[in-house]
């Protein structure tokens, strides 16, 4: 079998794609419409997110492990068709329930029935079979021409705040485009595949237990906008939203190694203690990083419209490793080992305590306390999820990582407070920065035998 090295190139790549458009689009949209006017769109797309997330059941990461683990092509066909009947189903369900409910919230009803649509599109796009099956050179194709598309009519089409409501119809053809060329390259597939094959017990109990969780996961990541909404301004959902995305990008690296660790964790695990010092490796420099050059990456990315939120960002990347961590453990180990109810539990605590803090703190302290409540929350999940694999990751180990690590990260840190002195444009210093800092601390990883044995083994044929 092939080593794990070219899935990670090619999962990297995939995911570079992925995020690289919202990333363009939230630096255009944002700067078109302006704070006001984002703010109010973004409230209608925090709602379709978290339909999204909370009728998927857990396809995205069961799919990967029900498809990487179907012993022959007739079998994974038939998972296909079966999962995604179940959430096309589901998905209809909660778009039709969503407009009913919402389609006369003055902030929805000028963005007509897209919204909706767009979250039925969800159902088409299928990455979890074509991850599963480690099919990468075809999601790059895809989804690098349709994204390309995308960005494409965005930029043509939305120039200022009454062009609000372009942006939906736009993700939702890039959407249908995404489903139609997936349907396309399955339908010789799908079409010998009976109706009296298809078996969705098997799928009952643990999509049951992932789609209580999905609902948990979406009720607390989603609900600081919801919150902000309520209690403070469309300017306040704005910043929030900003601030949020920029954390999921600097996830990338994260992101793309997700679903390699899923189909490891599934056919052959391995160790969960080297898969927890990468994520350290990526996700303390990174957030260190982003908190440090706050100011730059806003004013880059989004503009000086939004300056004001620097602070709130230089606090909130302080949640990154647990996320990253929390995503290893929780979406890939527990998954993967059927331990869905310890994910479950995990989930519905940090829902919890999540609506707790934000109703104490965001009426009182508004964009401030919204940050600090999904900081605590997420070290709340990554601590229950923790104490669940606590035997196979001692906190020793995890611990003596973080400090290596940490020390490891001082002299590049250094020199990074010192780029920052010089004079220059905020893209020239962050580059520079970002060159000097991140090449320090690679150089140092890479010449360390501790380190350098986990990357080997991360690389072997599996």
């Amino acid at each position: 079998m092939k080593g794990t090295g070219p899935h990670i190139v090619k999962s990297s790549l995939f995911t570079l794609l992925q995020f690289a458009f919202p990333l363009f689009s939230l630096a255009w949209v944002s700067r078109a419409l302006g704070p006001e006017v984002y703010g109010d769109w973004q409230w209608v797309e925090n709602l379709c997110r978290f339909a999204v997330v909370f009728s998927a059941l857990g396809i995205p990461w069961y799919g990967v492990k029900a498809i990487a683990q179907a012993g022959n092509e007739e079998k994974k066909t038939q998972t296909l068709l079966e999962l995604m009947l179940v959430q096309v189903g589901v998905l209809l369900a909660i778009s039709l329930t969503q407009a009913l409910v919402f389609f006369n919230d003055p902030r929805v009803t000028p963005l007509g029935p897209w919204p909706f649509l767009y979250i039925l599109s969800q159902g088409f796009l299928l990455e979890w079979y074509f991850q599963g099956q480690q099919q990468y050179r075809y999601l790059l194709t895809r989804t690098a021409l349709l994204r390309l598309c995308g960005l494409y009519f965005l930029f043509t089409l939305v120039r200022q705040a009454q062009d609000a409501g372009v942006v939906f119809p736009i993700l939702f053809f890039i959407n249908l485009g995404l489903g139609l060329w997936n349907l396309a390259a399955l339908w010789p597939q799908l079409k010998i595949i009976k109706a009296t094959k298809l078996q969705f017990r098997p799928h009952l109990k643990p999509l049951f237990h992932l789609a209580l969780a999905g609902f948990a996961v979406a009720a607390y990541t989603h609900s600081e906008i919801a919150f902000l909404g309520h209690y403070q301004d469309a300017q306040s959902v704005s910043f929030y939203a900003v601030n949020s995305k920029i954390l999921r990008f600097a996830l990338l690296f994260l992101g793309a190694l997700a679903p390699v660790f899923l189909v490891q964790f599934s056919q052959k695990p391995i160790m969960l203690k080297e898969a927890s010092t990468i994520v350290l490796l990526y996700s303390l420099p990174m957030a260190a990083f982003i908190s440090i050059n706050s100011k730059e990456i806003l004013s880059i990315i989004v503009g000086s419209e939004y300056l004001a939120s620097s602070k709130n960002l230089t606090i909130l990347v302080i949640s990154l490793p647990f996320i990253g961590l929390l995503g290893l453990i929780g979406n890939q180990f527990l998954l993967s080992q059927n331990q869905t109810k310890a994910w479950l539990r995990a989930t519905f605590c940090g829902m919890s305590f999540n609506l707790i803090t934000n109703y104490l703190l965001v009426p009182k302290f508004g964009l401030m306390g919204a940050t600090f409540a999904t900081i605590i929350t997420e070290v709340s999940v990554f601590a229950f999820c923790y104490f669940t694999v606590i035997q196979q990751l001692n906190p020793f180990y995890l611990l003596k990582n973080v400090v290596h690590i940490l020390i490891i990260m001082i002299p590049g840190f250094c020199l990074l407070i010192m780029v920052k002195y010089l004079e220059l444009i905020p893209i020239l210093n962050l580059i520079i920065g970002a060159l000097v800092y991140f090449g320090i601390f690679i150089i140092i990883v890479l010449n360390r035998r501790d380190f350098k044995s986990i990357f080997a083994d991360l690389l072997l044929p599996h």
